[in-house]
């Protein structure tokens, strides 16, 4: 058994007129969009992972995902994505918000 994990780039993002790469950050939420897909947690790269609005047990579904993510302030902007069941979970995209600090 082994437990599959998705871990984003590092974010960079231009925020009033400079890059956002050497701003503090917090993702607040993370919106995945999945394919035929089981439950999964996500959280920041490092800290508590969330688990998703779950699908009825051993079912699949095709949506956009909202997980509202714990607090986690850094430079990375960076979050993790697991799956722990023996289910398929496909990734289609994620849409972060994000806010910034000095």
């Amino acid at each position: 058994p082994f437990t599959p994990r998705l871990e984003t780039v590092p974010l960079y993002a231009q925020v009033d007129q400079a890059f956002g790469s050497a701003m503090t950050k917090n993702i607040v939420k993370a919106h995945v969009r999945v394919y035929q897909s089981g439950a999964f947690t996500a959280g920041p790269v490092g800290g508590r992972l969330v688990p998703s609005r779950s699908p009825a047990a051993g079912t699949l579904q095709t949506r956009m995902q909202e997980v509202k993510l714990p607090g986690s302030w850094n430079d990375e902007g960076q979050i993790a994505i697991e799956q722990t069941d023996p289910l398929p979970l496909t990734i289609l995209g994620i849409t972060m918000e994000v806010a910034f600090g000095n």
